[in-house]
């Protein structure tokens, strides 16, 4: 769970200088996991 954990922390630093197009994407294919 720490590789998942460290993941997530490195997705949510991406989406603070993401795109939109980006954030919808991430939320297409992260958004079941509902972290």
């Amino acid at each position: 769970m720490r590789n998942l954990t460290s993941q997530l922390a490195l997705l949510s630093t991406w989406l603070q200088k993401s795109l939109p197009d980006k954030v919808i994407l991430t939320k297409l294919i992260y958004g079941p996991l509902e972290f």
